[in-house]
């Protein structure tokens, strides 16, 4: 995995290349948020920011704010630190989709139409 990360980080040119894949793993977090929170009665938000947007549409230009903001804080921290800036795009990417694919697992355990399989039984763990 540590490989996997490092030879990323050393063949992508910039931030910007990495744009779209931080704002899909973004959205499909906020929908997997989303679904799970309408759906179930006992879950919650756990992130303070996303929380007053959790129940809501809003959720989704939300996320996609809080995914511009890391870009551009990835695009100041690449004019001196270009792989690190690459780093931390991945990273968020990374995050994203690990939130998603377990939002999915809770909706699943929840018995949520629609949701993926397994998991554990919880909280919806949404975030920037």
């Amino acid at each position: 995995m540590h490989a996997l990360i490092c030879f990323m980080v050393l063949a992508c040119g910039s931030p910007k290349k990495l744009s779209i894949p931080l704002r899909i793993a973004g959205q499909f977090d906020a929908a997997t948020t989303y679904h799970l929170l309408s759906t179930c009665k006992n879950c919650y938000e756990v992130n303070p920011l996303a929380r007053p947007f959790a129940r809501s549409p809003a959720l989704f230009p939300a996320a996609y704010l809080g995914d511009a903001g890391v870009l551009a804080f990835a695009r100041r921290l690449g004019v001196r630190h270009k792989r690190l800036a690459v780093a931390v795009v991945i990273g968020v990417t990374a995050v994203h989709v690990w939130l998603g694919i377990h939002n999915l697992r809770l909706a699943a355990r929840q018995g949520v139409p629609n949701a993926g399989s397994g998991g554990k039984r919880g909280l919806a763990a949404g975030g920037f």
